[in-house]
């Protein structure tokens, strides 16, 4: 449940409760204690999935934030990168990748709209885009 906070903003966990700025609107939303947290096969290939796509974004967030022109107000610059990206790439991490926070540089989709593309490529240790 989303309730709105009527003063200031506050941010942080209390019992089973957690309270966040999102969109620019305070909100509070209850979390389960004790998720059931089945290793299936398919979920451990989505986490390991997820961790690269999740790097990527960490690198990539300065210039992702306000390029998804066409997102709808519900989804966050981030909620799109990863939906848009978790589906086309099929790069993996290991566990111990992961808490590296590694990242393999694969096509990642950084923009929608009418923004011309931003182009990403590896030059030794280090990303490049093609923005000045």
């Amino acid at each position: 449940m989303i309730i709105t906070f009527p003063i200031g903003s506050c941010r942080g966990r209390i019992e089973n409760m957690v309270g966040y700025v999102r969109c620019g609107r305070q909100v509070f939303r209850s979390i389960n204690d004790r998720p059931f947290n089945p290793k299936t096969d398919a979920q451990m290939r989505q986490r390991t999935k997820l961790a690269n796509v999740l790097s990527a974004y960490r690198t990539l967030s300065s210039f992702v934030r306000e390029s998804y022109q066409t997102r709808p107000p519900s989804l966050t610059a981030y909620n799109m990168f990863v939906k848009n990206n978790l589906r086309a790439t099929d790069v993996f991490l290991d566990k111990r990748e992961a808490l590296a926070k590694a990242c393999v540089v694969a096509e990642f989709n950084v923009s929608e709209g009418s923004l011309p593309p931003i182009e990403t490529k590896a030059s030794g240790d280090r990303l490049v885009t093609s923005l000045l």
